[in-house]
């Protein structure tokens, strides 16, 4: 897994390259956006933590399974995180020190709603799913989708819930209604 920082806009870059040494791969970055000190790597083989903002790292994975592909904070509190994988959705309590198995499975995205802490969509191999519990059950949300495959979501809070699909389309959820648009 390789991370780069830069401080001055990306002018020039540091390579922090020594998580993990051969085989593996980083496919999602996330800082904590009360407390930039807190940065985690996700990818395979699993995620890995920093509390000094990226200078020195460490496995946090304690419970996690599969490949990660997403990382995802509560915005109120922030030590609540929830991870996408290959094995499902994942959740910390606790900063990402430990993680617990929520559901779905085969999952590319996560997303928390900003203004409903408690209602968390997965976007997975399998279609897109909601959990208004804060993970804890997940409801299937795949009518109209044509490709089941969701890789991506994005949100408007209050107003839509966007879905990208591998090569099906994007997808748009009313959230207020319920009502799923193709475009």
């Amino acid at each position: 897994m390789t991370v780069s920082k830069t401080t001055d806009g990306g002018i020039s870059w540091i390579n922090r390259d020594t998580l993990v040494t051969t085989y593996s791969m980083t496919y999602a970055l996330a800082v904590n956006p009360t407390n930039s000190n807190y940065v985690y790597a996700g990818g395979q083989p699993g995620i890995y933590r920093s509390t000094d903002a990226g200078n020195n790292w460490a496995l946090s994975s304690t419970g996690l399974s599969g490949t990660v592909y997403d990382i995802t904070f509560n915005p109120i509190t922030t030590s609540i995180m929830y991870a996408a994988t290959s094995s499902g959705i994942y959740k910390s309590v606790n900063s990402g020190v430990n993680w617990s198995y929520c559901g779905c499975t085969a999952a590319n995205d996560v997303l928390v709603n900003p203004n409903n802490v408690n209602e968390v969509f997965a976007g997975t191999n399998s279609g897109a799913y909601q959990s208004t519990n804060a993970g804890s059950s997940w409801t299937q949300m795949n009518t109209g989708l044509y490709n089941t495959t969701v890789t991506s979501l994005g949100i408007y809070p209050n107003n839509y819930l966007y879905a990208g699909t591998d090569g099906g389309g994007m997808y748009r959820w009313n959230i207020m209604v319920g009502v799923e648009e193709h475009s």
